[in-house]
């Protein structure tokens, strides 16, 4: 089983158009592809026409004149894996919910992304005791400045063994 989550679009008066996407969509993985490559309504949109998906890639459509066979493994890998079109299965439309119908799903959601009218990308964990939405491009930085610092550490040869450090 994987990392699944609600990819969707607020579309007014507490509805989103969303798509399920089974795998990898930890914040590290789906929330850097969708700030980086899906940051405009077209995008999204284009995204959304797909369905729901085996997991997100940098591009929507895959290169006509390479192999994209999900069952022969030899699938374009910076491609978004949609069930319908990709894996010969039912093509599952986007479907219009309420964030409370997300949360309340017996789809085993870890994370939830929403595109915002401001063009913002915010995400929540509904299994998370502390559920609130956060900026999803803010917490990439964050996570980014602490990867940086602790890196740095290990580089100058802080916290290191001495018997090691030879």
């Amino acid at each position: 089983m994987g990392t699944r989550s609600y990819i969707g679009k607020d579309i007014g008066n507490g509805k989103y158009s969303v798509i399920f996407c089974q795998l990898e969509s930890y914040l590290e993985t789906t929330g850097r592809l969708l700030t980086e490559h899906y940051n405009t309504p077209e995008k999204v949109d284009a995204l959304l026409a797909l369905g729901d998906i085996c997991f997100l890639g940098e591009k929507i459509e895959p290169d006509p004149s390479l192999p994209h066979d999900w069952y022969g493994k030899d699938y374009q890998q910076d491609v978004t894996l949609a069930f319908g079109r990709d894996c010969g299965e039912y093509k599952w439309p986007a479907k219009e919910m309420t964030l409370e119908d997300m949360e309340e799903s017996d789809e085993g959601i870890e994370f939830i992304y929403i595109f915002t009218p401001e063009q913002e990308w915010k995400y929540c964990c509904p299994v998370s005791p502390d559920m609130r939405w956060r900026n999803v491009r803010n917490e990439l930085a964050a996570e980014s400045e602490i990867f940086n610092q602790n890196s740095e550490e290990q580089d100058s040869g802080e916290n290191c063994d001495p018997v090691l450090s030879m």
